[in-house]
């Protein structure tokens, strides 16, 4: 039986590493069942099917942004009630928000399918690959509800220390999905269909695993017996931590849906090229978004406890470690841009699609670095109370990110979409370190706002 652990407790390098390793090779694992959908589509199908899969990406991606910025927002607030030992309210909050995500999802899902062909036109979705995405676009709308259910149980667990099992469900499931694929694909010829079929299957196993490991986790708790009951006002009290971070994350990627019709307007051979790109991207990041998962956890447990003297330690190992695990990675992709890039496409491949991709790895990818350095700051704000701050902080990055993209396209095409990105997170970092080294720098700083914080 997996048991609960304070981060706060120990070690703090290796607490970290052992909040975020688990959630890193999960996460790894979860990109990689995305991503053999892509390979697939591109090896089995073509590279018509590889730019159908991420055709209507940007809207999936604001729907994940949402449910993800709740969730994470929703661990802040779990974590700090962690700290204080409150663990009733702990349960009772969960299976109020689980629910509440659910039926949320559901009626987002089928609001979408209804208005796909108003979506499809606003994309500007190539004609060539129009029918596949609609396909792809439909199946993932309605296994919606497991995968963003999954966000919220995804994070719960980390909250209360419980970081393995999240590695040992994403094995599992990234083989099942793995196998549906080329089943679906290979044997049954079911094109861009079975890789979304494939998809859905694999996220109901992981919702029906998590569920399991949350109710076994909930015994081992020390507190009386807590019935499972759906109450709104459990969902509301966790609101002042969700709905900012959920509003930060779609200021984040919700730009997505506004650049997108550029994107598209330059033909299938970018709207793949950049399907490559996101892919190749997600998989760099993972790093970032898990460490930072692990210094919001143990920032808000510092919090819950009063220990405000911990809580900038915290955030300087984070920093260390962000960089010595990112490093090697960059350097990697770098030196092996190509082989990494063809892996998508069929044996052989050249086109525009290939060479946008490669220089994207080589050239824009590296400064990576700036968008860590970004995120770790939000991760700090966002666990001593700054979330709206954050969001503010983060729409003026995505409206520079907008901007930006629609000036330079018509002249510099695909690398004005990369160039877009990363002055986007300059940007972001430039005000965000303004915000910290104002309110946020120095124990004394951190003292008020716990201050604050326990009295709210």
């Amino acid at each position: 039986m997996q048991v609960t652990k304070k981060l706060t407790e120990g070690n703090l390098c290796r607490n970290y590493l052992q909040y975020a390793l688990p959630l890193i090779l999960a996460a790894v694992l979860a990109q990689l069942y995305s991503t053999v959908d892509a390979v697939i589509a591109g090896k089995f199908i073509g590279d018509l099917a590889l730019g159908a899969v991420s055709a209507t990406a940007s809207v999936e991606s604001l729907l994940f942004a949402l449910f993800n910025g709740f969730a994470a927002g929703f661990a802040i607030y779990l974590a700090n009630l962690f700290g204080r030992k409150d663990y009733a309210r702990i349960k009772r909050d969960t299976y109020s928000v689980v629910i509440f995500i659910a039926a949320v999802s559901l009626f987002l899902g089928g609001l979408l399918i209804l208005l796909r062909n108003p979506v499809l036109d606003y994309l500007k979705v190539d004609p060539l690959l129009r029918e596949d995405a609609e396909t792809y676009f439909i199946l993932g709308m309605i296994g919606c509800v497991f995968n963003y259910v999954n966000r919220i149980l995804g994070q719960v667990l980390p909250a209360m220390g419980v970081t393995s099992f999240t590695l040992y469900v994403s094995v599992g499931s990234a083989i099942l999905n793995i196998i549906g694929n080329l089943v679906s694909v290979i044997v049954f010829d079911l094109g861009v269909a079975g890789l979304a079929l494939s998809t859905v299957l694999a996220n109901a196993v992981v919702t029906v695993f998590y569920l399991i490991m949350l109710r076994k986790t909930f015994k081992t708790l020390p507190m009386e017996k807590t019935p499972y009951r759906f109450r709104l006002t459990h969902v509301k009290r966790s609101l002042r931590y969700t709905l900012p971070t959920a509003a930060q994350q779609l200021a984040f990627h919700g730009v997505g849906v506004l650049i997108a019709p550029p994107i598209n307007g330059m033909g299938a051979a970018a709207t793949t090229a950049y399907t490559v790109s996101t892919r190749l991207y997600s998989i760099s990041s993972i790093t970032i978004w898990n460490l930072t998962s692990a210094i919001s956890c143990y920032t808000a447990q510092c919090v819950g406890e009063g220990g405000y003297q911990k809580i900038r330690r915290g955030l300087r190992v984070g920093f260390g470690l962000n960089i010595s695990i990112l490093a090697p990675i960059m350097v990697t992709f770098f030196f092996l841009a190509e082989p990494i890039a063809a892996i998508f496409f069929p044996t052989g491949f050249e086109g525009m699609a290939l060479d946008y991709a490669v220089r994207y790895v080589k050239i824009f990818m590296p400064f990576l670095v700036i968008q860590m350095a970004d995120h770790i700051l939000h991760a700090y704000l966002r666990s001593l109370g700054g979330v709206s701050a954050v969001f503010i902080i983060s729409l003026f990055g995505s409206v520079v990110r907008a901007v930006t993209t629609f000036v330079m396209v018509p002249a510099m095409g695909m690398d004005g979409v990369y160039l877009s990105q990363i002055i986007s997170w300059g940007a972001d970092l430039f005000l965000t370190m303004i915000l910290y080294l104002w309110r946020y720098r120095t124990e004394e700083h951190v003292k008020k706002i716990v201050h604050r914080l326990s009295v709210a």
